[in-house]
């Protein structure tokens, strides 16, 4: 592109990487919007951003991490890194791209990232040549856009785990291999109730504040399975 940047594309998902290593641009092939760094107010984030942190905990320090380090922000490739963007492998089945930033004082990165015929993600695969002291390195993903579920899959799509939020809009489910073995926590009317659903809508644990106002029920099941705990007034 006329500003450095490349595009990675297989029909199936668009990446765009700027000079300096960032992901800018990030959708499903020919549906440009609904990128996943495009804010709802129309801001452009991007993704792969390398940061660097001091590591100074108060205690532990060879795990400890403060809250304090997010102060420290120092992102590696905003603007100038020491070896730009460049076209490693061009091919039918497997195209990738490669750059390289300094880290610190002493230390360095580099990184491919590629993209695959038949494959709906991109790949980052990174190494760092590490000589720092007290510093946390991180890549970070600015998302513009939320999404209603996120899978995490090992081996293959049928062992797969994944956290979805559906309608009703108050319910979050977890899923494990497929959508019967599931638990979900749903908040719906009466809209003081809580509910921990397995597998099905008859297996469900419901937490109830009812009338009167100071009561609350714990329900298994059906409401004829219940306990509730009522704190009145005394005179």
């Amino acid at each position: 592109m006329s500003d450095g940047s490349f595009i990675l594309s297989n029909g199936l998902v668009r990446a765009v990487i700027s000079s300096n290593g960032q992901l800018t641009s990030l959708t499903a092939d020919g549906v440009s919007d609904r990128d996943v760094f495009l804010t709802a107010g129309g801001d452009q984030l991007t993704g792969n951003r390398i940061l660097l942190y001091d590591d100074q905990p108060l205690y532990w320090d060879a795990w400890d991490v403060m809250d304090y380090h997010l102060e420290t922000e120092t992102c590696l490739n905003d603007t100038t890194v020491s070896t730009l963007v460049s076209v490693k492998e061009q091919g039918s089945l497997r195209s990738s791209l490669s750059w390289g930033c300094s880290v610190g004082r002493s230390s360095s990165l580099l990184q491919e990232i590629s993209l695959s015929a038949d494959c709906p993600y991109v790949t980052f695969q990174t190494s760092v040549s590490w000589a720092e002291n007290r510093k946390l390195l991180k890549s970070y993903p600015a998302l513009g856009s939320s999404a209603d579920e996120t899978c995490l899959t090992r081996s293959s799509p049928s062992d797969q785990t994944c956290l979805t939020r559906s309608s009703p809009s108050d319910q979050t489910c977890l899923s494990r291999s497929s959508p019967s073995d599931q638990t979900c926590l749903s908040q719906s009317s009466p809209s003081d109730q809580t509910c921990l659903t397995r597998s099905s809508p008859s297996d469900q644990t419901c937490l109830t504040r009812s009338s009167p106002s100071d009561q609350t029920c714990l329900t298994r099941s059906s409401p004829s399975d219940q306990t509730c705990l009522t704190l009145g007034s005394y005179l």
